[in-house]
């Protein structure tokens, strides 16, 4: 079973899905995980956008940590990006946060994948759905 990182960084989630609330239950799912985050907040960008992106703080290892989690956590593949002045929010809206999910069309309004299943398998947004719902009423 991997091994998520969810402490030593702070979360904002940027919705540049369109998908109103997208970013909120995205964000209080991330705390219910054990994330720190911000306040969600709607990207800066003129056009929605079809994929979602993780960005961290270069050089903060903790960081990098917490983004590669919350890839897996949302069955992201690759790498998270490098957090730099061309995210798209506002720098107000990023605070002391070290850690982004550009939130996108392919993820919003979908749930983080179980805890401890096997990825592999669930394929679609009700599987994941269903299997959170699940999980959250056995775990309490």
């Amino acid at each position: 079973m991997p091994v998520f990182v969810r402490t030593g960084a702070t979360v904002v989630v940027a919705n540049a899905s369109g998908k109103k609330g997208a970013a909120g239950a995205l964000t209080d799912e991330l705390k219910a995980r054990g994330y720190t985050t911000g306040k969600a907040v709607t990207a800066t960008v003129d056009t929605m956008q079809e994929a979602t992106s993780v960005l961290y703080q270069p050089g903060d290892d903790a960081a990098s940590a917490v983004a590669k989690s919350i890839m897996a956590e949302m069955g992201l593949s690759g790498e998270p990006a490098a957090l730099d002045e061309s995210a798209p929010l506002k720098s107000s809206d990023l605070g002391s946060a070290t850690v982004v999910v550009v939130l996108g069309l392919d993820k919003a309004g979908q749930s983080l994948l179980p805890l401890g299943g096997d990825t592999s398998t669930v394929t679609s947004e009700v599987a994941i759905t269903a299997a959170a719902t699940e999980t959250s009423v056995a775990g309490g």
